[in-house]
């Protein structure tokens, strides 16, 4: 039985063509960083909580199958009833920031589990850098 359809699509909006910095550049390892603290939050506490906890005010994850989810009220709405069997495990391959330093993205591997089902993918997030510089999500 299948139960990651609006779990599944953890990629987000696409960006157009931006202008990036160099490979490699130090704001990229923090974004790095910021994705595996994610994946670390999402093992550790719960894969809602993690997604609550990084979505940004304005945020959209869309879903295979099903509307993106729109804003952090959504997102809370379907990430506080996520089943407590639901294991994210998610590594990002690479990032890249845009010259101004606002927006960046990762996109790596992930893979989803429960007692009935592994599902493996790629995932891509967008992030912007908030006011605070903590790494919420866009």
């Amino acid at each position: 039985m299948k139960v990651f359809n609006r779990f599944t699509a953890l990629a987000l909006i696409s960006i157009g063509a931006i202008s990036c910095q160099p490979n490699g550049s130090a704001d990229e390892q923090v974004l790095i960083d910021t994705d595996l603290a994610f994946a670390d939050m999402a093992e550790q506490q719960g894969v809602g909580a993690a997604f609550i906890a990084y979505a940004d005010s304005n945020a959209i994850i869309m879903q295979n199958g099903r509307f993106p989810l729109k804003g952090i009220s959504e997102i809370t709405t379907v990430y506080a009833n996520t089943p407590t069997d639901l294991s994210l495990v998610w590594q990002p391959e690479k990032a890249e920031i845009s010259g101004s330093g606002d927006l960046g993205y990762t996109f790596g591997q992930y893979t989803f589990s429960n007692q009935n089902t592994t599902e493996k993918g790629h995932y891509v997030t967008i992030w912007k850098k908030d006011k605070q510089d903590n790494g919420s999500m866009y």
